[in-house]
């Protein structure tokens, strides 16, 4: 997509199809693999809120610390996506130990958050 904004519009028409195609077709042994999809994109959702909300809080709280163990977790995750994308070379090795795909990993969850909450509550559709 050219822009965020149609980024957005597209991702949330997408994971909305997908919610009420899951509702309208029920659960049954075709269906399951995308309702387990949609229940681990919930997860991830949850998880996401979850560490960020507690981040922001023991920030706030003056009792944010850095712990080895959490350290070393972090590390494995940018080691994982310098390894990824070795083959492009030093400099996409070099972008990638920064993590800036959270902030597009972010954006996305964001946008399916919105769609579940269409889709539960049912909004008009405005694409």
């Amino acid at each position: 997509m050219p822009t965020w904004k149609d980024l957005w519009k597209q991702r949330v028409r997408w994971k909305r199809g997908a919610i009420e195609n899951c509702i309208q077709y029920g659960f049954t042994k075709t269906t399951a693999r995308y309702w387990f999809r949609q229940v681990f994109t919930m997860m991830g959702i949850l998880v996401t809120f979850l560490y960020l909300t507690s981040t922001i809080w023991f920030a706030v709280a003056s009792q944010l610390s850095m712990n080895p163990i959490w350290l070393s977790v972090t590390a494995v995750f940018i080691i994982e996506r310098v390894v990824t994308v070795r083959n492009a070379g030093w400099k996409q090795m070099l972008l990638a130990a920064t993590m800036y795909e959270l902030i597009l990993d972010f954006f996305l969850q964001a946008a399916h958050t919105k769609a579940y909450a269409d889709a539960i509550f049912k909004t008009k559709k405005e694409w």
